[in-house]
C-alpha cells in the first residue's frame, strides 16, 4: 500500500512543525458579558404554570449584574408583592393553561365554596386519571393555601 500524502505539492521543504503547535485550554474564563447594542441576559421568572400567573423578566448587561437583581428581588420581597398585585387583578378565570384548569365560573346549581382566606375558585381540567372539578384556596402564597375541595 502506498502513503497517498507521501507527494504532497503543498508540502514546504524543510520545515517542520513547531514543537507547541497548538495552545493549552485555560481553565480562567473571561468575564462574560452581553455584546454592545441590544444585547442582553434576559431571565423570566413565572409564578405558575398558566398564563394567568404573573412574570418577573429581569434584564441584565451581565451575569453579575443578572444575580445582584435576582438577589435584590427575593432579599426584598418583590416577587411576594409581584404575587399579590396579581392576586388582586385575578377576577378568577383561567385562561386555560395547562394544568390550570377551566374557568371560575360555578356551574348551574353548585354552591360557592369557602375557606379561612376567602371564596374559593372552582375550576375543571383533564388530567392523566380522567377529568377532575376542585375548588381552589385563594392565598396568593402558595405555602399558605388551603387543601384544594375536590368534587367527585
Amino acid at each position: 500500500m502506498t502513503d497517498p500524502f507521501a507527494d504532497d505539492p503543498f508540502a514546504s521543504e524543510g520545515q517542520e512543525a513547531p514543537e507547541n503547535w497548538f495552545e493549552e485550554p485555560t481553565t480562567e474564563r473571561p468575564p462574560v458579558t452581553a455584546p454592545s447594542g441590544d444585547g442582553k441576559i434576559v431571565t423570566t421568572l413565572k409564578g405558575g404554570s398558566g398564563f394567568e400567573s404573573p412574570w418577573i423578566v429581569v434584564h441584565a448587561g451581565s451575569v453579575e449584574e443578572s444575580e445582584t437583581l435576582l438577589n435584590t428581588i427575593y432579599s426584598k420581597g418583590y416577587h411576594e408583592r409581584v404575587t399579590k398585585a396579581a392576586a388582586a387583578f385575578n377576577t378568577g378565570s383561567s385562561s386555560g393553561g395547562r394544568g390550570s384548569g377551566g374557568g371560575g365560573a360555578k356551574p348551574p346549581g353548585v354552591a360557592s365554596k369557602s375557606c379561612s382566606h376567602g371564596e374559593m375558585t372552582y375550576r375543571t381540567g383533564n388530567g392523566t386519571k380522567g377529568p377532575w372539578k376542585a375548588y381552589f384556596c385563594p392565598a396568593p402564597d402558595k405555602d399558605e393555601q388551603c387543601s384544594p375541595v375536590w368534587v367527585k
